[in-house]
């Protein structure tokens, strides 16, 4: 099953309408120890560096007693009628049929509330409008306290969280729903917001009639077009300068899970600098860097170089799966996801271009499942 969840002058008007954090900054956790005014109620916490979607660190809760709740004491003024919360969330095991309730409190008095489904496993972005996307259970604008509530039914497990912040411009169109979130803009029409809707709610007579000869045509041309590995073989200048991009990614895959550089898309809430935002726009870079590790594979791998195939190989597998941890990963929507494809169109390539070899590691069903989910 695929982890079910698991970025010119234009693009910065679009960044600066989405968001504008002026009176919060981003809490990533990368202080010496967890912040006084984070309390857990039925489990612990402590800051990790196994897990994290913001620089090095994030904030981990294991949770022992059904209901847990984890407690931050924080005072948030009134941000005004677009104010709305964002923040990462990661599970290790998916709890199916199971939610994650965020609640919002001034003076003891629950405010505001909404809760994620929690059948997901890897980092699931949190972005919410508030007056548009939360229950309403008083008018108030301001509060100081909030809390995140584990379900009742759950015998314990970990929880991290990373880049927590409140804005005052969270535009209510921008953000997308997803199957975690399905209650954030469904039915959305503007542009790419539709295509986590489409994915979830496919329209009416999809996906039509079957292909023609011409369109059949069309498409074994462009197969044969991908599929063509020029001749020769992969000179080690080459092999290694695609090891060293790879690395350049600080990519580690063991027991603990996949960690390394955090990865974010073009119009992702996380790069605006009024609220401490210094995160790299860099989903096209590593894409690229995929495309060019599958292409230089498939050189090596019909030229017979077996050590240099298998080093690629494992090499775009750590990207991959790093990519699908931090979210992007059939059934995300990454808290918003337009103009997504002007930064990542490069890894639907990488993918296709990799498909055996996702096909052998047990993935290329999943792998499908996010492109579809990213692409249709």
């Amino acid at each position: 099953m695929p982890r079910i969840c698991h970025h010119s002058f234009s693009i910065l008007l679009s960044i600066l309408a989405l968001v504008s954090a002026s009176a919060q900054t981003i809490e990533s956790f990368e202080g010496a120890g967890v912040p006084t005014n984070y309390v857990a109620i039925g489990g612990s916490l402590s800051l990790d560096s196994s897990r994290y979607r913001m620089d090095s660190k994030a904030l981990r809760f294991d949770w022992v007693l059904p209901a847990a709740q984890l407690t931050v004491n924080q005072n948030i003024p009134n941000l005004g009628s677009s104010k709305g919360f964002a923040a990462w969330v990661h599970l290790d095991a998916a709890m199916p049929g199971k939610q994650i309730s965020f609640q919002f409190f001034k003076s003891g008095a629950l405010r505001r509330q909404f809760a994620i489904n929690a059948g997901f496993t890897g980092w699931q972005s949190v972005f919410v409008n508030f007056n548009t996307h939360t229950s309403l259970v008083s008018s108030s604008g301001s509060f100081d306290q909030w809390k995140i509530v584990m379900p009742s039914t759950a015998g314990g497990g970990s929880l991290w969280l990373d880049g927590v912040f409140f804005t005052d411009a969270s535009t209510p169109g921008l953000l997308a729903g997803d199957r975690q979130l399905p209650f954030v803009n469904p039915a959305q029409d503007d542009h790419w917001a539709p295509l986590p809707d489409d994915n979830l709610n496919p329209p009416a007579g999809f996906p039509g009639p079957p292909a023609s000869a011409a369109e059949l045509q069309g498409l074994a041309d462009l197969r044969a077009f991908y599929d063509n590995v020029p001749s020769g073989t992969l000179s080690a200048a080459t092999y290694n300068s695609r090891i060293a991009a790879y690395q350049a990614w600080g990519i580690t895959r063991d027991a603990l899970g996949v960690r390394g550089v955090p990865v974010f898309h073009n119009n992702d809430n996380y790069s605006d600098a009024s609220a401490g935002g210094t995160v790299p726009l860099n989903l096209r870079d590593i894409s690229e860097d995929m495309l060019a590790i599958a292409k230089s594979f498939r050189i090596a791998e019909s030229a017979g170089q077996t050590t240099y195939a298998n080093a690629l190989k494992n090499a775009f597998l750590d990207m991959y799966y790093h990519l699908d941890d931090q979210g992007f990963t059939a059934g995300c929507a990454l808290g918003t996801i337009h103009h997504h494809g002007y930064s990542s169109r490069f890894w639907a390539e990488a993918i296709y271009t990799m498909r055996d070899a996702l096909a052998t590691e047990g993935v290329l069903a999943d792998a499908e499942e996010t492109m579809a989910w990213f692409f249709n």
